[in-house]
């Protein structure tokens, strides 16, 4: 398995015998195939959660955000500090540049 991506509560992996990808966060595994993978991504990534939290914010569930995951009556309840962890887990990895001191000593230093 390889993964694509993780948070603290989450990660992302293939799994290339069945040509899967699993999505963990919490105690929840989804999978889905690439396609659905990006949709999922796509309408998670849309969401304003602060407009949602004030229309649920009466609502007697403890976390406050449902998304709805495609299926009859079943949603996904998350608090906000969970919605912005599951929003990072399905961003697109940013590159992290490390320090490379050859290419540091490669460039000349100029005093002003």
């Amino acid at each position: 398995m390889k993964i694509i991506n993780s948070t603290l509560n989450g990660q992302i992996f293939v799994c290339p015998c069945h040509n899967r990808i699993h999505l963990e966060f919490g105690n929840i595994v989804i999978q889905m195939n690439y396609e659905e993978l990006e949709s999922f991504s796509e309408y998670i990534l849309k969401i304003n959660y602060k407009h949602y939290l004030n229309i649920n914010r009466n609502a007697p569930n403890r976390r406050k955000l449902l998304l709805h995951l495609g299926f009859k009556k079943i949603h996904f309840a998350l608090t906000p500090n969970e919605f912005l962890e599951l929003k990072e887990l399905l961003s697109p990895k940013k590159e992290v540049k490390t320090f490379n001191p050859i290419d540091f000593l490669a460039n000349p230093i100029i005093y002003n």
